[in-house]
């Protein structure tokens, strides 16, 4: 089922129209007569966004990614190649 809704009206009762989403509603805001969205139930029952993360494991603390070990030092290479944009 669609109902058509005015943005005013759709600002006026937000929460009564999101109830009618929820019930299986399609709603089309209307602006000035011409449609300009749409509201409807998801179409999957993937409630990913519907739940808040986890929290991290822990502080990362000392912890330092590992060495390249690239057996020569990249600093003057970088430091040649930002001198030739300056």
């Amino acid at each position: 089922m669609t109902k058509d809704v005015t943005v005013a009206e759709l600002q006026n009762d937000l929460p009564r129209h999101l109830a009618d989403v929820s019930d299986g509603v399609t709603i089309r805001v209307l602006d000035n007569g011409e449609a300009v969205a749409q509201l409807g139930p998801s179409e999957t029952d993937d409630d990913f966004f519907a739940h808040l993360p986890d929290p991290a494991l822990g502080p990362l603390g000392d912890w330092m990614p590992p060495s390249l070990r690239l057996g020569w030092d990249p600093v003057p290479d970088l430091i040649a190649e930002r001198d030739k944009y300056r």
